[in-house]
């Protein structure tokens, strides 16, 4: 049923938002205490249907109110003659909201336009044959992101999907946030002497890409980078420099034990997405070449990896072998292998991928004693239990979706790699529940 007629007046409009989407969304996400604050963030996300058109303003709370915690009484007047500003604007000078007019709302205001004439979803909704989506989650993804174009978001979710065919939550949203469509269309603001010294702290010298990738770290949504966002972000853009490097171990790190003459298993779960994604990047752009594998494995022993390699889309890449595998041995020939990888690329930084079966720590710690400005992060897989010592600066990790965790932390990923990690482990067999991954982001977003 319309809640608006189909040229409202912009206070007219304003008024319906507020009785039909901001009162009720707010106090849903408020809670029992009757305030937004940061604690309800997870809340503010939760929120579907006409509420999910109010999320926007709610992360701005603060921003609109002057007030950390403001009351949903608050809140709803301060929103409301945010909405009644946008809308007087978008009107013109008849003073009437007209379907053309809305065009010009903000895209959450847009939406909520055409939900409240009771015009029907504005969403065309297309079919990929072959592919599988939730239509509920594409549009809640378009209303979160402020997209009009479901197409492209299939679109290019499908470049981003994990060869299964099902575009998931975080495929779709990470879509979203390579279309650059972010959750509000106002622009980003800072402050101009942060920026300048966060730039000069970093040596960063190109304005533009500090501030185009900071926008990805806008965790509260406020679209106010702070100094943490701003030197996040800053912290991948030194650290990734032209590519990302790998150097990796195999058994018992990507590969689980196989027994003798059986064919080889799957990779831990998560680790071939994780691979890939500091090989080409998310979103495909970055250069191939970039992983070696550095394994105890004699070359006889090696012969079956690179089928295995192609088999689960893990990168390819060359395989330093060795002549033993007793580690007092096999520790000084992966140093040796690893020292050429690293004087036979200039100043490529890398990731390091070992386990605490035998002494991957020790050979990451001599590499990183004589490359300490070339190794941004060495992660363990956490096979069995190893002296704190021997670990020290290192993530020691149960599984890869903690691994895209500390990464994420580190700012060698962002949150939408991250994020595309740790459901590929989901899917992969991991047992990880959904609110686990987002505790999980919750904990290592940067800053």
């Amino acid at each position: 049923m319309a809640k608006i007629s189909a040229s409202p007046s912009p206070r007219t409009f304003a008024e319906a938002v507020a009785e039909n989407i901001l009162a009720p969304a707010a106090e849903k996400a408020a809670g029992a205490d009757g305030v937004l604050d940061t604690s309800d963030a997870s809340r503010i996300d939760a929120l579907d249907g006409l509420d999910a058109h109010a999320r926007a303003l709610l992360k701005e709370a603060a921003a609109l109110t002057g007030t950390s915690a403001p009351t949903v009484a608050a809140f709803v007047t301060a929103a409301t003659d945010r909405v009644k500003r946008d809308a007087a604007a978008a009107a013109g000078a008849d003073g009437r909201l007209s379907s053309t007019d809305a065009a010009a709302l903000p895209a959450d205001l847009r939406l909520a336009y055409f939900a409240l004439r009771g015009a029907g979803d504005p969403l065309t909704i297309p079919a990929r044959p072959g592919v599988s989506f939730s239509e509920a989650v594409v549009r809640d993804v378009c209303a979160r992101y402020g997209l009009t174009d479901a197409g492209a978001l299939l679109d290019q979710a499908l470049r981003l999907d994990d060869g299964n065919l099902y575009l998931n939550r975080r495929e779709l949203e990470a879509a979203a946030k390579a279309l650059n469509a972010a959750p509000a269309d106002r622009p980003l603001s800072f402050s101009e002497a942060v920026l300048t010294r966060v730039m000069s702290d970093f040596g960063i010298s190109d304005r533009a890409a500090l501030l185009a990738l900071a926008a990805r770290f806008d965790a509260d949504g406020n679209r106010y980078l702070k100094r943490s966002e701003l030197e996040a972000a800053a912290k991948v853009l030194v650290g990734r420099g032209a590519e990302i490097g790998v150097v990796s171990d195999i058994d018992k790190t990507v590969l689980p034990p196989t027994a003798s003459g059986a064919p080889l298993k799957d990779p831990y779960p998560g680790v071939a997405t994780l691979f890939r994604i500091l090989e080409s990047r998310l979103d495909g752009t970055g250069a191939k070449g970039d992983v070696h594998y550095v394994t105890a494995r004699d070359p006889s022993s090696a012969s079956e990896i690179p089928a295995w390699l192609d088999l689960h889309r893990m990168p390819r890449g060359p395989i330093d072998t060795g002549t033993s595998p007793l580690p007092w041995i096999a520790e000084s020939e992966k140093v040796r292998d690893i020292e050429a990888i690293f004087e036979a690329t200039g100043n490529q930084k890398y990731v390091l991928f070992g386990d605490t079966n035998h002494r991957d720590p020790e050979v990451y710690k001599r590499i990183r004693e004589k490359y300490p400005a070339r190794v941004l992060a060495i992660v363990i897989h956490n096979v069995k239990a190893a002296d704190a010592a021997r670990t020290a600066g290192m993530h020691v990790v149960d599984n890869y979706a903690v691994a895209a965790a500390k990464l994420l932390q580190d700012g060698v990923l962002d949150e939408a790699s991250a994020r595309a990690v740790m459901d590929a482990a989901q899917i992969e067999g991991l047992p990880i529940t959904d609110a686990e991954i987002e505790e999980l982001v919750d904990d290592h977003r940067p800053g």
